[in-house]
């Protein structure tokens, strides 16, 4: 089992756009761009150093080496910010209040973030994953950022 937090904002993978150029040698390229800007960047690079020591502590533990094979179960919590509308100052909840973050960005995108951040460093590919669960709350008791638990599945 791999299990790390990382503190910051929780930033989603950004929409793919492919762009086509052509090649010296005359030959029509493809190349694929994603749209989540530095601050996406940045996050990715976050979660990959979190991930980096993580997978550092779990081969010391476990004498392992290289990276998780086989089926994977992929639990992450995202803890995201309250807005400033949700509560008055002196603390006290408005009627806007709301227990669950149904804002942006979307669960998918910020699990599609991570996944691929952790590609090449905990697992080969993010097709390993076979079980998965993904939430978004607010960080009111905790620092804004994600947790994140990887494990091996079993056979059945």
């Amino acid at each position: 089992m791999i299990q790390f937090s990382v503190l910051g904002m929780p930033r989603p993978a950004g929409s793919k756009r492919a762009f086509t150029y052509r090649k010296p040698t005359g030959q029509v390229g493809v190349r694929v761009a994603d749209m989540s800007g530095q601050k996406g960047v940045r996050w990715r690079k976050a979660v990959q150093q979190a991930a980096i020591r993580a997978m550092s502590w779990h081969r010391i533990e476990t004498g392992a080496g290289g990276l998780v094979t086989g089926a994977l179960g992929f639990v992450l919590i995202c803890r995201l910010p309250r807005p400033k509308h949700h509560l008055t100052k002196k603390g006290k909840r408005t009627s806007k209040w709301r227990a669950w973050p149904t804002g942006p960005a979307d669960a998918t995108k910020l699990c599609r973030a991570v996944e691929d951040a952790l590609t090449g460093i905990v697992w080969k590919d993010d097709a390993q994953i076979c079980q998965q669960s993904v939430t978004k709350v607010y960080a009111d008791d905790r620092p804004v950022g994600i947790d994140v638990l990887v494990s091996e599945l079993e056979g059945i």
